[in-house]
Parts: C-alpha cells; sequence; structure tokens
C-alpha cells in the first residue's frame, strides 16, 4: 500500500483582534498617619526654637562663668528700685572687687549693709578719704535723698555689667525649685518628641500609576 503524506492544517489568524493587557489600579495603602499634620508641624518648629534657645543660653551661661572665674566678676541680684531705670528690678550686676582708693564720684557700687548684712547697689555721690580706706556716701538713682549713713570701707564691688531681667531667673530657682525642675522636664520632653516619625509623607497621585494597554 503506498504511504501517504499527511499535512496539519495551521490555524487561522483572526485578522483585527489586539490581545489587550488587563488594566492595573493603583490602591493606596491604608493610612495609619496621624490626621492633624498641620498642628505636629507646629509642634515641630517650636522644638527647634526651643533647642535653639536651649544652645544660646548655655552658651551664654558657659561664657558668663569663665569670665566670672576668670576675671574675679561677681554676680548680685537687683531687687529693689532705687536704682531705676539704668538697673532695673530682676537684673544681675556684675561687679568686681576693687580697693576704693580706685574709685571715682559717680561709679556705681555694690557693697554689704553693716546694720543688716544685705547687698546694696548705689552710685557714689561723696568719697571722704581715711588712713585705712574711705567713707562713701551713696545714693540710688531712683532716690531723692542719699543713704543716711556712710560706708567706712576699704574695699567694695564695682558694678561693671548689668544683665536686665535675668535675674528673675535666679529668684525663681532659689524660691520655686520644684517648678522649676518640671518646667525642665517639660521642656526636655518637648524637644525630644518624635514629631517627625509622626508627619506623614505627601502621598502619590493615583493617577499617575494606572496604566492601560
Amino acid at each position: 500500500m503506498p504511504w501517504r503524506s499527511s499535512r496539519t492544517k495551521a490555524p487561522a489568524c483572526r485578522r483585527g483582534v489586539v490581545k489587550r493587557q488587563p488594566t492595573r489600579v493603583y490602591t493606596p495603602a491604608a493610612d495609619t498617619s496621624p490626621p492633624n499634620d498641620a498642628a505636629l508641624r507646629l509642634l515641630q518648629t517650636v522644638q527647634r526654637v526651643v533647642l535653639n534657645l536651649g544652645a544660646v543660653l548655655g552658651v551664654v551661661c558657659i561664657a558668663l562663668l569663665l569670665a566670672c572665674l576668670a576675671f574675679n566678676v561677681r554676680p548680685a541680684v537687683v531687687i529693689s528700685g532705687s536704682m531705676s531705670p539704668n538697673i532695673p528690678i530682676g537684673s544681675i550686676t556684675l561687679h568686681q572687687p576693687t580697693r576704693v582708693s580706685e574709685i571715682h564720684v559717680g561709679d556705681v557700687v555694690t557693697l554689704v549693709r553693716p546694720e543688716d548684712g544685705t547687698l546694696v547697689t548705689h552710685r557714689v555721690i561723696q568719697i571722704e578719704p581715711k588712713e585705712f580706706g574711705a567713707t562713701l556716701t551713696l545714693k540710688g538713682d531712683a532716690n531723692a535723698v542719699a543713704d543716711p549713713l556712710g560706708y567706712d570701707v576699704y574695699e567694695v564691688g564695682k558694678v561693671l555689667a548689668v544683665l536686665p531681667l535675668v535675674g528673675y531667673l535666679v529668684l525663681a530657682v532659689q524660691h520655686h525649685p520644684l517648678l522649676v525642675v518640671l518646667l525642665l522636664l517639660l521642656i526636655t520632653a518637648l524637644a525630644v518628641f518624635p514629631t517627625k516619625h509622626l508627619i506623614r509623607d505627601p502621598q502619590p497621585d493615583p493617577d499617575r500609576h494606572r496604566s492601560s494597554g
């Protein structure tokens, strides 16, 4: 029997038919970030301000401490208005121990009242030299009359600089230490609060992630 060859017909291609890819739609993940980003950004700004102020105050305190040690300068808090407006209440005066022979009329000095042991910071209006030291007559700039008694001294504190309002902080530490500690703890907590990780990043536009074949 003669052999017959067999042929397999290839399937006819359908013209004009385009196979389409399924449309992929971007579905954003569930948003778990805090809803109020504006408040968190404000808190972050406050953090930066607090940290910057803390850094500046730290540098100033260190500089003052080094200056006091280097130049033998001593601080004193002003608690009365007798030297206003030049030295208002709540200021800190920086005075240096000076021999009375180097003091002149018009200088502002700090010395101890002999009657009660408190400090007084007034201006020198008269100097009466003596064999040992001198008798100083002082007067506050805001007072109508001079101090009733003279001061027999050999050495006084000559005021070199005045730091307004800083004395209030010193008085707060002295009279309300617990309140100051709580305030420092609050500032520390505010400074280390992780606001950066709580602020959500801007979400991408879903339309840009849609593609069609």
